[in-house]
């Protein structure tokens, strides 16, 4: 980690400290997890910050590795914002800004973001009955959510997340295999071959698009759907909890 002009100053209410930080490699610690300790974010209060931050390499276990991040940090009375980011993420472009405001009762966060042309490789919503394997992914994100836990900050969450993937493999779904079981002549080896179908396999798609609607950290899917290069086509609507991994 190297400092460019990087000053502390005593003389306010708290330590503040200026200036421009730069590393190879910035490692953050793990994200918390879905339990109900809380997340100490009143600690953000102790001191203030205005910092420019490049970084080649940030990286956090469980998390995908951010390449060529720039950000502006402002912490100022517990309330932490990290404007102007951007970064390379799978290959794509990053863009956007997060708000955790520490000293608010409850506390809060909010997710602005934006990425474009990122690869994705190996699932994504680890648990989820349906989960992205490979593509190419376009997305928005608009998030908030408030709480003194991850817990309480998945229950609250609401927003909205649009995305858009092109030649990608969509794991626990055979579309191929959901033809198949419909036009079997006998019901209950269609209904057999149709739940077998639903429940496992993979399915190789053109394009999945859609939208998640999130509220009280209830995913609402709206307008999903997705293509096959055979001319296939599907549509799903349902609902995730977040919070839960699940779907109804």
């Amino acid at each position: 980690l190297r400092g460019a002009g990087v000053s502390v100053a005593l003389d306010g209410p708290r330590p503040r400290i200026t200036g421009r930080l730069s590393a190879e490699r910035l490692p953050l610690p793990a994200p918390a997890g879905r339990g109900d300790r809380p997340l100490e974010l009143r600690r953000l209060a102790a001191l203030d910050a205005e910092v420019a931050l490049d970084a080649a390499r940030v990286d956090a276990p469980g998390l995908p590795l951010l390449e060529g991040v720039s950000a502006a940090v402002n912490l100022s009375a517990g309330t932490l914002r990290l404007d102007n980011v951007q970064a390379r993420l799978g290959g794509g472009a990053l863009r956007g800004g997060l708000t955790v405001e520490g000293a608010a009762e409850p506390p809060r966060v909010a997710l602005d973001a934006a990425l474009a042309g990122a690869a994705v490789a190996g699932p994504v919503f680890g648990g989820l009955p349906l989960d992205l394997a490979a593509g190419k992914a376009d997305g928005r994100a608009e998030l908030a959510a408030s709480g003194h836990s991850a817990a309480a900050m998945l229950a609250t969450l609401g927003g909205a997340l649009a995305f858009n993937v092109r030649g990608g493999i969509l794991n626990g779904y055979d579309l191929g295999a959901v033809q198949a079981a419909a036009v079997l002549p006998d019901p209950a080896e269609a209904e057999a071959a149709l739940r077998r179908a639903l429940e496992n396999g993979a399915t190789e798609f053109e394009r999945l698009e859609g939208t998640a609607r999130f509220l009280d950290g209830r995913a609402t899917l709206e307008g999903v759907a997705f293509s096959t290069e055979g001319g296939a086509a599907a549509a799903a609507t349902g609902v995730v909890d977040a919070g839960r991994e699940g779907a109804a």
